[in-house]
């Protein structure tokens, strides 16, 4: 009832060779990477967006859920957006408080917004090592 495990003989044709899982993600990965590549150069061509403001609009894009919750106190304007969301996670709270202070209103000019960003990045506790 055992099972039997069929050897080859030696002199047999060797195994073929394939390549490994990893090196087939990798290339595959660099396929989709460069296919990616092109369809966002069409994208920004057909919305006439240099990378600029492409790169700008990904980034305000990858902080939605959390712009969402503040959209009322927000500009209009693509610049004051993108430097709120440059404000790291852990000054969310400054970023509220600035918002009930109204330093951060929809009338917010782009230099009001970075000034309140050096003030944030200047008030932030030391790390604990």
């Amino acid at each position: 009832m055992g099972a039997t495990v069929s050897r080859l003989p030696a002199g047999g044709p060797p195994p073929t060779t394939r390549p490994s899982p990893t090196a087939r993600t990798r290339a595959q990965c660099k396929r989709d990477a460069s296919r990616n590549a092109e369809r966002v150069e069409q994208l920004n061509s057909a919305l006439d967006l240099d990378d600029f403001a492409a790169t700008r609009l990904r980034t305000i894009a990858a902080h939605s859920k959390q712009l969402t919750a503040i959209q009322k106190h927000l500009p209009s304007a693509l610049e004051p957006i993108y430097e709120v969301t440059l404000a790291p996670k852990q000054d969310e709270r400054q970023v509220i408080k600035a918002i009930e202070d109204e330093k951060l209103t929809p009338d917010s000019r782009l230099r009001d917004i970075r000034s309140l960003r050096k003030q944030m990045s200047a008030s932030k506790p030391p790390r604990r090592g």
